[in-house]
């Protein structure tokens, strides 16, 4: 401020403490990054580690079963923002990694891209993502058939928590399909300007009115003005 010339701009000690005894200066030991659905998803993977650790607690689940399902849910995050990302393709005979089929809405017939294949192939990762979801959900309903009382009404909890935060896992993926298709797009475009022509990219984080900044990322996505 004082190099700036705006030194009236400068809190004194006194307002700074009274601002930190009402907003306590705290260390932040870690950040979740801009990207919404990566964050959400990676608070879903915490609140299922949570889940499995307290069935553990209350005797229904072995050591070893809750470990397996912990690091099977680790490597299901690894592989959707990595792996993923680089097989998805506009045309893939792999049916989760095809672009052109996943993004398509056959409810509309505006929003169908055409493709020139099948998809008999599956790919053993994202089968893998499928089976292990429905397994914990297959395991969690048999054990709260058993249960009573309490245990069951806790289970019943956790069953609804955790389609909840399945659903945050496939909102990642297919997040990731429209981010790949994005950026495929974009190089496609770019690729084809004339010399009196300019690319320009309204992001997520780009918006002009305070009105629209509660609004959230999966509204935003994919619009093209207003």
């Amino acid at each position: 401020m004082r190099d700036s010339g705006r030194s009236d701009l400068i809190l004194s000690n006194s307002t700074t403490y009274r601002i930190l005894s009402r907003l306590p200066a705290m260390k932040s030991h870690a950040k979740s990054c801009i990207d919404y659905f990566e964050s959400s998803a990676s608070s879903a993977i915490l609140d299922i580690d949570r889940m499995l650790s307290e069935l553990e607690t209350m005797n229904l689940l072995d050591h070893g079963e809750v470990n397996g399902f912990k690091t099977s849910f680790r490597q299901i995050m690894e592989y959707l923002n990595g792996n993923f990302k680089l097989h998805a393709k506009m045309q893939s005979y792999y049916s989760d990694h095809c672009l052109t089929w996943g993004l398509s809405d056959t409810s509309n017939t505006f929003l169908i891209a055409p493709h020139s294949h099948s998809h008999q192939k599956r790919c053993a990762d994202c089968k893998g993502m499928d089976e292990i979801i429905e397994k914990v959900n297959k395991t969690l309903v048999e054990i709260k058939d058993e249960a009573t009382g309490a245990k069951k009404q806790k289970l019943t909890e956790f069953i609804v928590e955790y389609g909840y935060n399945v659903k945050k896992l496939y909102e990642l993926k297919a997040h990731h399909a429209r981010s790949v298709f994005t950026s495929l797009e974009r190089e496609r475009i770019i690729g084809s300007l004339e010399e009196n022509q300019c690319f320009l990219t309204a992001d997520y984080v780009q918006k002009w009115l305070p009105a629209f900044f509660k609004e959230s990322q999966k509204m935003w996505f994919g619009k093209n003005g207003k």
